[in-house]
């Protein structure tokens, strides 16, 4: 996957400010092997800093020594809710080929996004394939997940519903 030293990957961020403020991203860090992570970090008061990203409290969901190899196909699925409800109750999981790595539950995430300065980036950093991306107005249920991970054709045909090649 890497031809080239980089210190990280985000092949996925959303935010309107920045991956450690208002962000829910995943990541490959500049470990080596290097770590697949997935993050939910709420945004941070004006004056205030980030949580950490090496505080043993960050939202974060940790997959040491990542070993995808060049030509494995990987499914990877971020799903989240009940961000910015002002409750201990937001839930963010990260899913690989289905199967549930890990979570981030019982915090107050709140994001703060003004949706129209919002943005998803894609590929930062990245070296590899991305076949597609999928944006769903709710979390999907494991089931699904799994469901979506068996049929890789499954979304195939909404591409010509939103006027994609």
């Amino acid at each position: 996957m890497w031809t080239r030293k980089q210190s990280f990957c985000d092949p996925v961020q959303i935010t309107q400010k920045g991956a450690g403020n208002g962000g829910i991203w995943v990541d490959f860090n500049g470990a080596k092997p290097r770590d697949l992570r997935h993050g939910a970090f709420p945004a941070v008061a004006e004056g205030q800093k980030p949580i950490s990203e090496s505080d043993s409290q960050a939202p974060i969901v940790w997959l040491k020594g990542v070993s995808f190899k060049s030509g494995d196909w990987r499914h990877v699925v971020l799903a989240w809710k009940n961000f910015d409800t002002g409750r201990s109750d937001a839930h963010s999981a990260l899913y690989i080929d289905g199967k549930l790595i890990g979570e981030i539950s019982g915090r107050d995430i709140g994001m703060d996004w003004d949706l129209d300065k919002t943005g998803i980036c894609v590929a930062v950093n990245f070296i590899g394939l991305l076949d597609e991306i999928a944006l769903f107005n709710r979390a999907l249920t494991p089931a699904e997940i799994a469901n979506l991970h068996k049929r890789p054709d499954f979304l195939a045909p909404l591409k010509r519903v939103q006027g994609l090649p």
